[in-house]
């Protein structure tokens, strides 16, 4: 997997038009959740 800059990440997402990101956390257990895909509720 090749390196990149920040600059070179932040340019190609706005050649694409995409956003990255930014999570300021203070552990791992707040971050965790915010790195794994949604979840549907279940209709019962």
């Amino acid at each position: 997997m090749a390196l990149i800059t920040l600059r070179q990440l932040l340019d190609h997402a706005a050649e694409n038009n995409y956003a990255l990101p930014a999570f300021n956390v203070n552990n791992l257990d707040i971050f965790r959740p915010s790195c794994e895909p949604p979840t549907r509720p279940t209709l019962r």
